[in-house]
């Protein structure tokens, strides 16, 4: 099989992140470093996995971001939850969301920790991994 080289900037895969904090700053929001960790190169027809990793942050306790990416040479066959500090983070929903190009595609991507103690989760992991072929 032919290999493909897949690079963080091949994949296109873009991120918005925003993490809300918990009551008591209600309406604040406090951006934090995000990477993707993907491989480099994977063979034609086979599946990846790239994890959303984030550093640094302070009382998780929902998030929402969008990741595109070139649909004319990977799908996203699934987004899963992560782990941050030894918490699990939930996937709660994640769905396609149309755009205009044909060969870009974008997933919207929703976690919540309901019931989840204040101060929520501090640290750095994965707050989720996208399932790509």
């Amino acid at each position: 099989m032919k290999g493909w080289r897949y690079s963080l900037l091949s994949i296109a895969i873009a991120l918005c992140l925003t993490v809300f904090l918990l009551p008591g700053s209600a309406t604040a929001q406090a951006p934090v470093p995000v990477s993707i960790e993907a491989p480099d190169e994977v063979l034609e027809g086979s599946d990846f996995i790239a994890s959303v990793n984030v550093t640094g942050v302070v009382d998780f306790d929902s998030c929402g971001f969008d990741a595109t990416y070139d649909q004319s040479i990977i799908t996203v066959t699934d987004v899963t939850g992560g782990q941050l500090n030894g918490h699990i983070i939930p996937v709660n929903e994640w769905h396609y969301i149309p755009v205009g190009p044909v060969d870009t595609g974008r997933i919207r991507v929703a976690i919540d920790m309901p019931g989840m103690p204040a101060p929520g989760v501090s640290g750095s992991g994965y707050i989720a991994q996208i399932h790509f072929h």
